[in-house]
């Protein structure tokens, strides 16, 4: 289900009073001076660039002292930033911003920590003196609608949406392909199959209509949770864009995202990684003398991930006496929940995890994975076959391989 590992960024738009001074000289650097309400002394506040889909580091950080806060530097031009605020338990909140060169101030009020979660809601947000932030706000009101749809869409199917989670986490397949045949199941997938609809028409009626600049790219970035190579709509978007908008920052770092270097017919990738046993082991070891070695990204959370187990089950039982390796590779950050997820599905090939979730796994990072489940399946050459293979056509791949 789609609605466990969607594409779209769930991100509800705050609404934020913004002061735009009249007859000012444009300023050659940026100042952010900050007020913050309810963080103690100490908690670090910190700059990172956004919107890229890349793993950013830090540019800039400090501490909070009476609340306060300052950031003082320069821009070549307005960047898409994360402001980010994490107290010395490591409770964290976020908000995300136009940076310009200007004289800006922000301030917020510490909201309730979500509950299991080690995130604070930022309340009564007001950012000041940022002309890009304004007009950025503009441009994003429609993510206020389209978030208050799917939060309509959610609250009337809980029921079902809670009964599948459950029953996925216990993990009987039988049970959880009969309620697949319930009306309750149906009406859920038609209900969200409507909701994706809508939510992408919107996108990208927004994304085309300001394709004339870096305004584009950035919307379709800051809207989507992960890019494909084979993500035709976005390759669609970015063709019909301006030569400005192509070779923005914007445009640039969207083009990385969904014209990747492919790995396809090259040497597979080398990597090490421990298991549950806390086992180093290497790419290079787990292949030796195989004729073909699967690796599946996968995630317990992840219920494509799930539902396709069996099927990569009765490869494994079908071809591993005769030379299939599958490695697993989970992209869990909770140890526990990866454990009982292989134990309950019964997955007695190799398993490992770098326990960081998929944005900091190194070897996702290495294996362009953006999105889960993914599969390489790799020859005894060492050489990438083919990706993203799934059900019948996976089946029908390492037949033929072991046809040969």
């Amino acid at each position: 289900m789609r609605y466990l590992c969607f594409k779209y960024v769930n991100i509800s738009v705050v609404l934020i009073l913004l002061f735009i001074g009249g007859g000012c000289e444009k300023s050659d650097n940026y100042k952010i001076t900050g007020m913050l309400y309810g963080f103690a002394d100490n908690t670090k506040v910190s700059l990172t660039l956004a919107a890229t889909h890349q793993d950013e580091k830090k540019e800039m950080e400090t501490t909070v002292q009476d609340g306060k806060f300052t950031f003082v530097g320069k821009l070549v031009e307005p960047r898409y930033y994360m402001l980010t605020i994490e107290e010395p338990t490591g409770v964290r909140g976020t908000y995300g911003f136009m940076l310009e060169n200007s004289d800006i101030t922000f301030s917020a009020v510490r909201g309730e920590q979500q509950e299991g979660r080690p995130y604070v809601e930022l309340k009564d947000v007001q950012l000041k003196g940022s002309v890009t932030d304004q007009i950025f706000r503009e441009k994003m009101a429609f993510r206020e609608k389209l978030d208050q749809m799917f939060v309509d869409y959610r609250e009337a199917h809980a029921g079902t949406i809670k009964k599948i989670s459950e029953l996925r986490k216990n993990g009987d397949r039988k049970v959880i392909t009969d309620f697949m045949q319930t009306d309750d199941y149906k009406n859920l997938v038609k209900a969200e199959r409507e909701a994706f609809q809508t939510i992408e028409k919107v996108i990208h009626d927004s994304v085309a209509a300001n394709g004339d600049s870096f305004w584009g790219p950035l919307l379709l970035l800051n809207n989507r949770a992960y890019f494909s190579s084979n993500d035709t709509e976005a390759k669609e978007l970015f063709n019909g864009f301006s030569e400005e908008a192509k070779n923005s920052f914007y445009g640039q770092a969207l083009k990385k995202q969904i014209f990747p270097k492919t790995l396809k017919g090259k040497s597979v990738p080398e990597f090490s990684l421990p298991d549950r046993n806390e086992k180093v082991y290497s790419m290079k070891e787990l292949s030796k003398g195989k004729k073909c070695v699967l690796i599946d990204f996968w995630a317990s959370w992840c219920g494509p991930c799930m539902d396709e187990m069996p099927n990569v089950k009765a490869i494994y039982e079908k071809y591993h006496d005769r030379g299939l390796e599958i490695v697993g590779v989970s992209m869990d950050n909770n140890k526990a929940n990866w454990e009982r997820a292989i134990e309950r599905a019964g997955l007695v090939w190799h398993h490992v995890s770098s326990l960081k979730g998929m944005n900091r796994c190194p070897v996702a990072k290495l294996y362009q994975v953006v999105a889960i489940p993914k599969l390489y399946i790799i020859g005894k050459d060492g050489k990438i076959i083919a990706k993203d293979l799934r059900g019948e056509e996976l089946r029908e791949k390492i037949d033929e391989l072991f046809e040969e």
